[in-house]
């Protein structure tokens, strides 16, 4: 049987932020959330690299905390990121990819829907 190993205390610290997070997110504390969310990016980052799976998990929560509190524009930024990373970890055709993309679209429709309101 081969030996068991255990993760460092960062990567531990940083899926525990990560959990952190979307716990917040589901109980709308986006700001917590967001904060939870980017800590939790930082450290997955740099142990795992801009591409791997978590830290991919990582930027798509903050996407999300950022487009549920209504920051639309900072949110787009994130969804861009997101869209990014998917089309060099997965692929064009991946389904997350596709998912990137529409809420992308979905964070400047509701940028543009919100600017367009406060004109009239």
């Amino acid at each position: 049987m081969p030996a068991q190993v255990t993760p460092p205390a960062a990567l531990v610290r940083a899926r525990q932020l990560l959990r952190r997070a979307i716990r917040l997110n589901n109980a709308g504390r986006f700001y917590a959330a967001e904060r939870a969310s980017w800590q939790a990016l930082l450290m997955l980052e740099a142990l795992l690299g801009r591409f791997d799976e978590e830290t991919v998990e990582a930027v798509n929560g903050l996407a999300l905390c950022r487009f549920n509190a209504g920051q639309y524009a900072t949110a787009a930024d994130a969804y861009r990121d997101l869209h990014a990373r998917c089309r060099v970890a997965y692929g064009h055709d991946d389904p997350l990819t596709a998912i990137a993309a529409d809420r992308l679209q979905a964070c400047l429709d509701a940028f543009d829907g919100r600017h367009t309101a406060h004109r009239h």
